[in-house]
């Protein structure tokens, strides 16, 4: 593999193996694990490293290469939220058949940091297990992870038995998720990807709420993250080479959408939180007309007291953001 380091390429020998499960048997061209020997990095960005997943473009198609810009920028995007997430290098990769006649494939591809080194370079500790449970995980953490996923439309992970999330523990003994693999989210919408139909929607393009509902925290807190890197997040989408204009317009969190997803001065909490708070608390979104006509039978009287109690537990259980 050739390397710059500074002005000069250099070559290093490396060790590469297919990686995946899908992609492996549904791709012409695989995500791989790429292996570099210790002695031979110094000098380059690869210097102390010793093996990287390199994700790829599935097809040769120019809607697979932004497929790859796409993922790449999700991850981007969680790195601006949070350090508490895997940090991506681009690349740009030529791809030659030794015993093919064809031209070499040059398309854009990114690295992905280690789990352990991502671990060491917070200072937490990486654990290697199967599940664990919702109590583990740290609030804010676990719904920062949550509402990220619901906004790039992705339904394809899990904080209980780990499905595309890596788990760290930190110097307070907390959990906190690390999401990756975001090539089945509804901002990449690549070909292949299709939603579990155990979950009732009908494209990846459709959201839904995955999270653990935490009646005593404030979801409105972790949308302020949001809103806080909307100028940083347009700067990074817009200034990425090679991405397509209609991509952008579609990017999370867009100057469009943004207000009205989160936030708006004249309407209050946005759609999203509204959203996520309809599955966690539903009494929040009852009509009285609907919720309580079963109590029309019964005297006014009556029927005021229920009414009021009601209305009581609806506004108990609502975030106190919804109650403005």
């Amino acid at each position: 593999m050739a390397v710059h380091a500074g002005q000069v390429a250099r070559a290093i020998d490396i060790r590469v193996r297919t990686r995946g499960n899908y992609r492996l048997e549904n791709c012409r061209f695989l995500p791989l694990r790429v292996n570099f020997p210790r002695s031979r990095g110094g000098g380059t960005v690869f210097d102390g490293q010793n093996g990287l997943k390199l994700v790829s473009h599935c097809q040769d198609r120019d809607s697979d290469e932004q497929n790859v810009l796409e993922e790449y920028l999700v991850y981007r995007t969680f790195n601006l939220l949070t350090d508490e997430s895997f940090r991506v290098r681009l690349a740009r990769v030529t791809y030659a058949d030794g015993e093919d006649d064809d031209d070499p494939v040059v398309q854009y591809a990114f690295f992905i940091e280690e789990a352990e080194a991502m671990a060491e370079r917070l200072g937490a500790l990486y654990l290697e297990i199967q599940q664990a449970s919702p109590r583990n995980f740290g609030v804010a953490e676990a719904v920062r992870v949550a509402v990220f996923q619901y906004m790039v439309g992705n339904t394809d992970w899990s904080m209980v038995r780990f499905h595309n999330t890596e788990v760290l523990q930190n110097s307070e003994g907390v959990y906190v998720p690390v999401p990756y693999d975001f090539d089945w989210t509804g901002f990449v919408s690549a070909r292949y990807a299709r939603p579990d139909e155990r979950l009732g929607i009908g494209n990846v393009r459709q959201r839904i709420y995955r999270g653990f509902c935490r009646p005593n925290f404030d979801t409105s807190t972790v949308y302020a993250q949001f809103l806080e890197i909307r100028a940083a997040l347009e700067a990074l989408y817009t200034g990425q080479e090679g991405l397509w204009k209609r991509v952008m317009a579609g990017m999370p969190w867009n100057t469009s959408t943004t207000s009205t997803k989160i936030s708006s001065p004249r309407k209050g909490p946005g759609v999203a939180l509204r959203e996520i708070a309809a599955i966690c608390n539903p009494y929040c979104f009852l009509r009285p007309a609907l919720g309580w006509s079963r109590y029309f039978h019964v005297s006014p009287r009556r029927t005021a007291r229920i009414v009021l109690g009601e209305t009581l537990r609806s506004l108990a259980q609502c975030p106190a953001a919804l109650r403005q």
